[in-house]
């Protein structure tokens, strides 16, 4: 490849790459990067170069970005990640490649294959479920998070369709769950809007602001985007998913296919879930409503049909019901309270009897019962009921947890003769429309009941009452005599026929029989007058007949008819039962049962009956056509006969695991074989179903062709296969690329590191206070510098005629501890001298103090001119050139450091010194005393303060002359440091006065102190030029700490007076301060 001459050489390497690349600076400056780069910022590359990485990149990378970063370079690994791009909703390769300081960054778009991944894995996770609630669950985790969104919500629209109520959620705070549960429909939000105009709503950064002000409210605070999809199934609403996303998004193109195609799929599984429940419902509520019209009629003791309405309704229904029945005034009264929980049905009854139902109440009991409408009441305001004003009612209802309700008349032959209340205390369990004409139908089965009952009941007490109870019944009942003329029409055959009894009377009873019935009727009544029967014995029977109201209309009745001989007469009785509800309730029922056959022939899904041994008993239209029999072929096969071998056993097993009834349901991919031996993949849905007595009757089979998702799994597999040649194909060529990087930057990290080192060795030897620290610096960090070779740092005796062993690393070094500096060839020629004695020519040239073998390096520590030491150094391994060369950097930087070092300790001994005595001067005694009296303070102690004066020093000098002085001072300093302590100071203050600082000793203590040293200077000889200089003696004052004072000049003073005082008693003598 050529490269252009105006480009460098990197440019061009970054360009021929195909996807974005760039390369940062330590700082994370960006000083190169591809036009693929440029464009996923959005900006012309010229203006980024020289731009920080966060800065311009920031919606690429998260805030982790810069601290691995600095791992790649400390490292200098490459390394490799995948990342999540929330602002373009994609996912990257991003290969880091460490070189030179530099960071090379290489960035692949892997977002295709992740969204395909992710819309398989919801996919898989969307055929297993059963339940709407498990499809909404994996709608708001699993989908939502695949989209990127970290809150989600399932929003639908309530039945008054003005508002947006949360039916479930994912990720929200408590309190934004309470701010956004129910909102109204019209607000300017974008999950309304999307409900409103049935179209997705995308919408980021500041246009949400803009855009939707009013969601500020209803949102978390730190939601930057928002994206509101209608769930549509055939154009119906059947709710809005709202994603929320927590940082700026760009929806390109793309990112809204990607987000739609999720959505659609949990769509169709939802809308596949529900007409499924609602199928099932249907059965369960007609096999419900059959059973219940059983046991209800199971007895004609009112008490006991009361108690079984109860049961069912808590059973299927509620928590607790209720059943009021008007008593002889007309007055509504609880009859009946059941609970699941019997202990609750006292506090029921009591309730009841404690606080009368109120007339008044717009939609109370009262009401339903005197309009025969029903009422529901989904949710029921806490509000309202915190604010019933009776304390005690209030705690009551309260106990109850009263959260949705409803009540139901209990209509007979159009007449309500009753109420039926059901409540519900589960906070998700709020009644819809669906359950109130469950409740309706229950009603309307149970009112005849009751009716049938009370009849009963009346009959038993007294049959002398009979009169009274035909015109009392609810059933019309009407008596003729042989000659067919009406003798008995009571109030309910009035309301039945729409006729008063005034004009009934004696009138003919075909007039309410249809004409053409004429005839049958009067023969079947010949018949049934032939019958012989005593006085009041009766013979019935029981017919549904059409019959006529008085206006015309004809509707059918059952009727029993009964005949009674009374004082020799024969009387016929008929008792009519208007059943035009009944027939219309049974219309409704073969209405439902087509419905429902129209369901299973038309569903989207394959659906069969399949009895105990395998047989198919009914299939539908879609499950033909999956397996490409006709309907008349499979019902000759059973299941076993289409299922591909391989998976019959496991479908067995749980056939017979739901036989055991170890299983309500199971859920299996499985093949079956079709009509032309082909295979085609399904999802199958087994269930039991048992008679009443529990013996297994069959099964129900949901079949539904997954053949398009195996295949998509197929082509997902061979894409990733694809894409991972690609991937390691582009691997390869970055490996190589690293390689030859890698090639030219070792040389340069290794000079980069022993740089470091030895910058930090100069730190260091800068920072060191003694020539014992220095010694030990050096040694940490040439056992750095050279690792793999011991050394020895030596250093000139007190002699300055030897070298001695100062400190060693890595070992033993291989050396004498102690040699001449004419041992040593790198001394005697003031430069490095190695010694290699597999060097040709060489053996004999060694230095006399290297022991062993190996390779040795003497390096001369020479700094100004002046030799300070030597470096030694000796390895099993040859000392490259390299390491010479750092080992004479090494060397000049540690003899300078030691040259300082004493020149400093050299001139801070001559600050603190007295020259002549070797004593500390005043200014070291005014810096002690500060350092020591804060210890006094601290721990509480004294000190002791000495001021010493030698007497008649003048006349000595006179005598002795200046040397002689001299000679006296110095001598006098010898022996006061012979007789302090290694804590006390002794100083020379000025001219022949001298002071003692004793830490930790009293006045009395000081003063047999100075009484010690006052008797050593008498005893003191000195002689000059061999003469005796005569007999010498002192005069001192002691003060103490804090006695005398806590500031030096105050005990100076005090000290300057006792020595004042000792002068004038007549010298060579001591005197202490007096307190003051």
């Amino acid at each position: 490849m050529t490269t252009h001459p105006s480009m460098p050489p990197e440019i061009t390497l970054l360009d021929s790459m195909p996807s974005p690349c760039f390369t940062l600076d330590a700082a994370g400056y960006v000083t190169s990067l591809n036009q693929r780069a440029a464009d996923l910022v959005g900006r012309p590359r010229e203006e980024l170069v020289g731009c920080h990485l966060e800065t311009e990149f920031r919606d690429i990378v998260d805030d982790g970005w810069t601290a691995l970063c600095e791992k790649t370079l400390r490292g200098s690994h490459m390394v490799r990640i995948e990342a999540y791009n929330a602002f373009l909703g994609g996912w990257f390769h991003i290969t880091l490649t460490p070189a030179n300081d530099t960071l090379m960054v290489h960035l692949q778009d892997v977002t295709d294959v992740r969204r395909m991944e992710h819309l398989q894995q919801v996919t898989a996770a969307l055929i297993t479920p059963q339940q709407a609630q498990q499809v909404i669950e994996i709608m708001l985790t699993q989908a939502g998070t695949a989209m990127g969104a970290y809150m989600t919500a399932l929003m639908r629209v309530t039945p008054d369709g003005d508002h947006l109520e949360r039916v479930a959620e994912w990720g929200y705070a408590p309190e934004l769950r309470d701010r956004f549960r129910r909102v109204p429909l019209s607000l300017n939000i974008p999950p309304a809007e999307a409900a409103r105009l049935h179209r997705p709503v995308f919408v980021s950064g500041e246009e949400l602001d803009r855009q939707y002000p009013e969601s500020v409210e209803v949102r978390a605070e730190r939601t930057r985007s928002v994206a509101a999809l209608p769930l549509l199934v055939d154009g119906q609403l059947h709710g809005v998913l709202s994603l929320s996303f927590n940082g700026p998004r760009r929806f390109d193109e793309a990112e809204q296919h990607f987000i739609l195609t999720m959505t659609q799929l949990c769509t169709q599984a939802l809308d596949r879930v529900q007409s499924r429940e609602a199928i099932e419902r249907s059965s369960e509520r007609l096999a419900f409503l059959g059973q219940a019209s059983a046991i209800l009629a199971s007895s004609l003791k009112l008490e006991d049909t009361l108690q079984r309405l109860g049961a069912l309704a808590v059973e299927t229904l509620a928590n607790w019901c209720t059943v009021f029945l008007p008593d002889a005034q007309g007055e509504l009264q609880l009859r009946t309270a059941v609970h699941r929980d019997p202990q609750w049905v006292a506090l029921l009854s009591r309730m009841m009897e404690q606080y009368p139902l109120s007339p008044d109440a717009p939609s109370g009991i009262i009401q339903v019962y005197r309009t025969g409408q029903a009422v529901l009441m989904p949710v029921v305001p806490q509000a309202a009921i915190e604010a019933v004003p009776d304390e005690d009612k209030r705690a009551q209802i309260q106990a109850l947890e009263l959260r949705s309700f409803m009540s139901v008349p209990l209509v007979a032959q159009g007449r309500t003769i009753g109420v039926m209340c059901l409540a519900s205390s589960q906070a998700d369990r709020a009644y819809t429309l669906e359950d109130l004409e469950l409740a309706e139908d229950l009603a309307r089965r149970a009112a005849a009941t009751i009716e049938h009952a009370r009849l009963y009941a009346v009959v038993v007490e007294s049959e002398a009452r009979m009169s009274g109870i035909i015109s009392t019944v609810s059933d019309a009942v009407i008596t003729t005599g042989e000659d067919r003329r009406i003798l008995v029409f009571n109030a309910a055959a009035e309301a039945m026929f729409g006729l008063p009894a005034q004009e009934a009377l004696g009138e003919p009873i075909d007039r309410f029989i249809p004409s053409r019935f004429h005839q049958q009727h009067a023969q079947h009544m010949r018949e049934f007058g032939e019958i012989g029967v005593t006085s009041r014995s009766m013979h019935g029977g029981r017919s549904a007949l059409p019959a006529l109201r008085a206006n015309g209309a004809e509707f059918p009745v059952e009727a029993t008819i009964s005949q009674v001989v009374v004082n020799g007469k024969r009387l016929f009785t008929a008792v009519l039962r208007d059943v035009s509800e009944q027939q219309q309730a049974e219309q409704s029922l073969r209405e439902s049962e087509a419905r429902f056959r129209s369901t299973f022939n038309q569903a989207a899904v394959g659906i069969a009956h399949v009895d105990v041994d395998g047989r198919w008993q009914n299939v539908n239209d879609r499950l033909c056509d999956i397996v490409g029999y006709t309907r008349e072929e499979l019902m000759d096969l059973t299941f076993q006969d289409i299922t591909h071998p391989d998976d019959l056993n496991i479908d067995l097993g749980y056939v017979h695991r739901l036989l055991a009834g170890e299983l309500r349901t199971y859920s299996m991919h499985k093949r079956y074989l079709r009509k032309d031996r082909t295979q085609v993949w399904v999802n199958l849905t087994g269930s039991l179903v048992r008679d009443e007595q529990g013996h297994p009757a069959y099964f129900i089979a949901v079949v539904e062709d997954i053949s398009d998702i195996k295949r998509a799994e197929v082509d997902l597999r061979l894409a990733r296969d694809e894409l991972e040649v690609r991937v390691e194909e582009r691997t390869a060529q970055l490996q190589e690329l690293s390689a030859q990087l890698q090639t030219q930057v070792q040389e340069l990290r290794r000079h980069t590191e022993e740089g470091h080192v030895l910058s930090e060795l100069g730190e260091m030897l800068q920072a060191c206070l003694t020539v014992e620290e220095a010694q030990r610096v050096v040694a940490k960090y040439a056992a750095q510098l050279f690792p793999s070779v011991s050394g020895t740092l030596y250093d000139f005796g007190p002699s300055k005629n030897v070298l001695e062993e100062v400190i060693s690393w890595n070992g033993v070094s291989g050396s004498d501890t102690v040699f001449a500096p004419a041992d040593c060839w790198g001394l005697r020629r003031g430069r490095p001298f190695r010694s290699d004695p597999l060097e040709q020519g060489l053996q004999g040239l060694r230095c006399r103090h290297v022991q062993g073998s190996g390779t040795a390096l003497c390096v001369p520590l020479l700094a100004q001119g002046e030799t300070v030491g030597l470096l030694h150094l000796c390895s099993h391994e040859p000392i490259t050139a390299r390491q010479e060369r750092v080992a004479q950097t090494t060397a000049e930087t540690m003899a300078l450091a030691l040259v300082n070092l004493r020149l400093r300790e050299t001139l801070r001994q001559q600050s603190i010194r007295d020259a002549l005595t070797g004593l500390f001067n005043r200014r070291y005694l005014e810096e002690t005393f500060e350092r020591e009296v804060r210890r006094a303070q601290r721990h509480k102690l004294p000190m002791g303060l000495i001021m010493l004066d030698v007497d008649h020093f003048k006349r000595f000098n006179d005598t002795y002359g200046h040397e002689g002085g001299d000679l006296l001072l110095q001598s006098l300093g010898s022996l006061l440091k012979a007789n302090v302590r290694g804590e006390d100071v002794a100083c020379r203050y000025g001219g022949e006065e001298f002071a003692l600082l004793l830490p930790g000793a009293d006045l009395h203590q000081t003063a047999a102190r100075a009484e010690h040293i006052r008797q050593a200077i008498e005893e003191l000889q000195i002689s000059h030029v061999g003469q005796p200089l005569g007999k010498i003696t002192a005069s001192m004052g002691v003060a103490a700490y804090p006695v005398q004072g806590v500031q030096l000049g105050h005990l100076l003073r005090a000290a300057d007076f006792a020595l004042y005082a000792a002068k004038q008693e007549g010298r060579n003598r001591i005197k202490l301060s007096q307190p003051g």
